[in-house]
């Protein structure tokens, strides 16, 4: 399952809390997997900040890794930030879905939607690609 999918399969299991590893868009990727996203946090000790550790943590290591420009408003044109994928992920559910009162209001859908433009193939397909037209033989 990809990390857009995940999401929005969490978002029917739990309700979205802000700045809240139980309920927030890392909170649903658990959540999707029949975790829960405090405990997750939790079992990495004091040592768990930084977006690469977190990420990773939820089965998503290229999120923490990957660099990506913030696709909202909240930066004057020409000084959009880059920063990895999973921080990007946080900032938008915090700043864009969870608060109603926001000009740059996003939908659950449209962050998913985002996670996917953003989202390595997967490997199964490339797999699959490689050996079409392969010829195996089993004596």
């Amino acid at each position: 399952m990809k990390l857009s999918e995940d999401i929005v399969l969490g978002s029917t299991l739990i309700p979205m809390k802000r700045r809240n590893f139980n309920g927030c868009a890392w909170g649903m990727v658990a959540a999707s997997h029949g975790q829960v996203g405090g405990a997750i946090i939790a079992s990495l000790g004091e040592d768990w900040a930084g977006w690469e550790k977190i990420s990773k943590a939820f089965g998503y290591p290229w999120a923490g890794r990957k660099q990506a420009q913030f696709p909202c408003e909240c930066w004057s044109p020409g000084e959009v930030p880059t920063d990895s994928v999973a921080s990007v992920i946080a900032h938008l559910f915090d700043f864009h879905v969870c608060i109603p009162y926001n000009i740059d209001k996003w939908t659950l859908e449209q962050l998913a939607y985002w996670f996917h433009t953003q989202e390595p193939e997967e490997p199964s397909v490339q797999c699959e690609e490689a050996v079409e037209g392969a010829s195996l033989s089993f004596a």
